[in-house]
């Protein structure tokens, strides 16, 4: 089978994770595979598979690719178009529908559609351009039960167009950069290491992760390390300054091995407003980091199941999840039993065979 795997871009988010972990998978089990991107830079390029072949449409802008991701279909005539991220999807359908090879067009939904907000009008004209458009897909992907659900309310679905798979996060690959070990003097003595991941935009909220940490720290030594870039940077460390936490908080930018501070983290926190299925969360089980979480729509709830649920928390009360940093640092759950839940529903070889088999039955 042909495989093409349309993304907009190679930065380092989880949606990209995620659709590399994909094709991955895919081009082991023997089927050729392209990712297809508007724009080719980006902190995942070197992580591509050698025989995975990377085309770039060269045009930025997701939205101004529509007119070359049809020339490419035509031209390479894959089987299936498989597009990750909502404004992908948007394109995915539109080329599809322009080309005239017309593949299978399957659609992967990362976020919870209805909490999804955004400034910028590509933004706010996504919800009502996709209840129009979402329906012509020959199949749609949403990354947990709850965001299936939200998916087809919001988008009015039929629920038999929409299937839950979850994503493929565990791996070896990751496993071996996760035992890569980590010189950050930080893990060098006895105090506890609290960890955020993710973009630093207002859909993660580390304003509330950084004022519960501070409320925490009043109460035993703690340090907070904070990986990822993004829009409120400037505002996060502001925020520090005005704390006076600069010695206990690190902003540390992106990293291409999250996992090796993982491994070496007494407790992950996250802090989101939204998401659908957390990667961060099951790389974090992956390692054998504690987590707490926000029980928000969609995603926590699947994963922190049984005794892990104990560490979710409210969205946006810095208090309860201060409040639940301490619990959980006192009373961690065992190292081996998160590792062990994590590869048992969430490895790359369980998601690449349900993929490949939901392409079978719709071609």
């Amino acid at each position: 089978m042909h495989i093409a795997c349309f993304i907009p871009s190679l930065f380092g988010g989880g949606a990209e994770r995620v659709a590399l972990n994909l094709c991955n998978g895919w081009s082991r089990a023997g089927h050729k595979v392209n990712i297809v991107v508007a724009e080719a830079s980006g902190a995942f390029r070197d992580q591509i598979p050698t025989d995975v072949e990377l085309v770039n449409l060269d045009t930025i802008k997701v939205r101004k690719s529509i007119g070359k991701l049809a020339q490419y279909i035509d031209d390479r005539r894959p089987d299936v178009l498989c597009s990750h991220l909502s404004h992908a999807n948007i394109a995915a359908i539109r080329a599809v529908r322009k080309s005239n090879a017309k593949p299978k067009c399957v659609l992967v939904e990362h976020l919870t559609m209805s909490a999804y907000k955004g400034v910028k009008l590509r933004d706010k004209l996504i919800k009502p351009i996709a209840r129009r458009v979402y329906k012509h897909a020959d199949a749609i992907i949403a990354v947990s039960k709850g965001a299936a659900r939200d998916l087809e309310q919001t988008l009015s679905l039929p629920s038999e167009s929409v299937h839950v798979i979850y994503n493929p996060v565990v791996t070896d690959a990751m496993m071996n950069k996760a035992n890569l070990g980590n010189d950050q003097t930080w893990f060098q003595d006895e105090v506890p290491v609290v960890l955020g991941v993710g973009r630093l935009t207002p859909q993660k909220d580390f304003t509330t992760l950084i004022s519960a940490f501070a409320i925490a720290r009043k109460q035993r030594a703690l340090r907070l390390v904070l990986l990822g870039t993004g829009e409120l940077q400037s505002k996060l460390e502001s925020q520090v300054r005005s704390l006076g936490l600069e010695e206990d908080i690190l902003l540390a930018g992106f990293s291409k091995n999250p996992y090796s501070w993982m491994t070496q983290a007494n407790l992950l926190v996250l802090s989101s407003r939204w998401e659908a299925l957390p990667t961060v969360l099951i790389e974090a089980m992956a390692c054998g980091c504690n987590i707490v979480a926000t029980d928000c729509p969609s995603g926590p709830a699947e994963i922190l199941v049984e005794d892990l649920a104990r560490g979710l928390v409210p969205v946006g009360d810095s208090d309860k999840m201060a409040e639940k940093i301490l619990y959980m640092l006192q009373n961690p759950i065992d190292g081996d039993r998160l590792r062990a839940m994590a590869r048992s529903s969430f490895s790359d070889e369980q998601s690449c065979n349900a993929y490949l088999q939901l392409f079978e039955e719709i071609k």
